[in-house]
């Protein structure tokens, strides 16, 4: 009886101690989702990605600004000029050159080079948060 109860016991363990924790996404996997979602104003699929207050307050020293109105009224310029004829409202992940570095566990560092002779940059840096990446901060770097 005794072993009966010992064996239950340690097939209860194992299975629990099986289960695992769902795939936290890569730091990339999360901007280009965020970019894709931003590019069609999907604001609610966007806002999973992005600490609005973060990213905004380091370019807006303006404490009385509204940093959720400032994004929001971002991404309906993005969609209105995606719409226009054109422009093309797609992202070319092609014409970038793309490094996703981790600077420890916590933080990680997602840069776009263009390829173009432009050389612009766009650098996001993500924060490790309640095992989920989140965009804290956009830098738009200009050669």
């Amino acid at each position: 009886m005794r072993s009966i109860f010992i064996s239950g016991a340690l097939t209860v363990v194992a299975m629990l101690s099986c289960q695992h924790k769902p795939k936290t996404e890569s730091p990339l996997a999360v901007v280009v989702k965020y970019v894709s979602a931003e590019i069609k104003g999907l604001k609610e699929d966007a806002r999973q990605y992005i600490d609005v207050q973060s990213v905004y307050s380091k370019h807006i020293k303006d404490e009385d600004v509204d940093y959720e109105k400032v994004w929001e009224d971002q991404l309906e310029f993005r969609k209105n000029v995606g719409a226009s004829k054109k422009i093309e409202s797609c992202f070319s992940f092609y014409e970038y050159d793309i490094e996703e570095v981790s600077t420890d566990t916590q933080i990680a560092i997602v840069t776009f080079k263009s390829r173009t002779e432009l050389g612009d940059e766009t650098v996001y840096e993500l924060q490790l948060i309640n095992d989920k990446w989140v965009i804290v901060s956009i830098d738009y770097l200009k050669k």
